[in-house]
This record gives structure tokens, C-alpha cells and sequence, in this order.
């Protein structure tokens, strides 16, 4: 067998078509990450023993289980829960979810590094 480089130049619109969804998918799954991130580590820190139990349960579980089967749950699994998704926002929703539960933990490390005084406002009658 020998090696056809104009296999590669023939496909090269597909390849560039999917290499662009790839990188939109990508930046709006870690941009929605990011936010939803944000608002989990927030509810953790001011919302009470019982949400950051429930949250910090549900951030553990998706940290824990692989990225890959999360998806195919979330694709396969899906029809039988009544939740019917197309490939792409499956995929859409499966990345912010994951990303979410990543950076959920990154912003509550920060959260927990910063002194009490911190949280407080400023005093500006200084």
C-alpha cells in the first residue's frame, strides 16, 4: 500500500469544515463552562451547608467519571430519559457540563485562598 497524498488534498474542505466546528464548539463549550463554573462555585460558597453538599456531590461525580462516557450516557442514554439530542449539542452540552464541574473547582479554590476580610466591601471613608 502505498501512501496517496491527494486522498488528503481531495478531503481537505471536509477536514476544514469539521476542524472549524471542532474550535466553535470548543470555545462556546469552555466559554459555558467558565460561566456556569463561576455560578456553582458562587452557590457553593454563599449558599449553605446543603448546596454545597448537593453541588459539591455532583461536581465530585462528574470529575470522576470520564469525559467519553459522560458523552456516550448523554447520547446513548438520553433517548430512554426522553432527551433526544442531535451529535452537536450533545456534544455542546456535554463539554460545558464538564468543563462547568473543572472550573467550578478551580474558582472555589480561589474563592477559599482569599482572606474573610476580602469578601468584605472597602471602608471609603479612608
Amino acid at each position: 500500500m502505498i501512501f496517496d497524498p491527494t486522498v488528503i488534498i481531495d478531503k481537505l474542505p471536509e477536514i476544514g469544515s469539521g476542524l472549524l466546528v471542532t474550535i466553535i464548539l470548543w470555545v462556546v463549550g469552555i466559554l459555558g463552562g467558565v460561566i456556569a463554573g463561576f455560578v456553582i462555585a458562587t452557590a457553593r460558597r454563599f449558599g449553605g451547608i446543603v448546596v454545597n453538599v448537593v453541588l459539591g456531590f455532583f461536581v465530585e461525580l462528574l470529575r470522576g467519571t470520564p469525559f467519553l462516557i459522560q458523552i456516550f450516557l448523554l447520547y446513548y442514554g438520553g433517548p430512554f430519559v426522553g432527551l433526544m439530542l442531535d451529535p452537536i449539542p450533545c456534544g455542546l452540552i456535554g463539554l460545558t457540563v464538564y468543563a462547568a464541574a473543572y472550573y467550578s473547582e478551580i474558582f472555589r479554590g480561589g474563592f477559599a485562598a482569599s482572606r474573610p476580610a476580602m469578601w468584605k466591601p472597602p471602608n471609603a471613608s479612608a
